[in-house]
């Protein structure tokens, strides 16, 4: 509408839009990994508190709940055989096979964002390209059409845009 041609225009947009989501991306990445941190260091400072003291003492929960959870807490650590010798090294063991399955989870999950950054860039280039050479397509399908078919194809043809149009809406929403 600005004198730009419709297809810089297209691009410009996708352009603007990638880097934006990518800022965004990237921008984060910093603060989920100090989060992770965090939360991996007050775990770790939790187990070991809880592996000297032996006791749980909750907020806001009165006390025979936490004598309860004490005498639980010492019950599972004994069927863990983690009291006596020996208990630091299946303690470590057991944390491994835990920090083991969410490395894999978390490689899942690498791999779940990938995939969706490209479906979600196959989406656009597509649409992209459709917009672009709808009408050339159209022309070149509606040669090979008998004369008596063309107004049919025309007809089918609206059809067409409009629905592939609703899919690739859907498509960018869910994307």
């Amino acid at each position: 509408r600005r004198g730009v041609q419709p297809s810089l225009g297209i691009l410009l947009h996708y352009i603007v839009f990638i880097a934006i989501a990518g800022f965004l991306l990237f921008s984060l990445i910093p603060v989920i990994a100090a989060q992770i941190a965090g939360i991996a260091e007050l775990a770790d400072a939790e187990v070991q508190r809880l592996l000297t003291d032996r006791t749980i003492s909750l907020p806001l929960t009165p006390p025979e709940v936490d004598v309860r959870l004490t005498i639980l807490l010492r019950y599972i650590l004994r069927s863990l055989s983690l009291e006596g010798r020996g208990g630091m090294e299946q303690l470590n063991m057991y944390l491994s096979s835990m920090a083991a399955g969410s490395l894999q989870f978390l490689f899942s999950l690498a791999g779940t964002a990938v995939s969706l950054v490209w479906n979600m860039f196959l989406v656009l280039l597509f649409a992209f390209f459709l917009q672009i050479e709808r009408h050339r397509a159209y022309i070149w399908v509606r040669k090979f059409l008998p004369e008596r078919l063309r107004p049919y194809a025309d007809e089918r043809a609206v059809m067409i845009v409009h629905r592939l149009g609703q899919w690739i809406r859907g498509q960018l929403l869910l994307c």
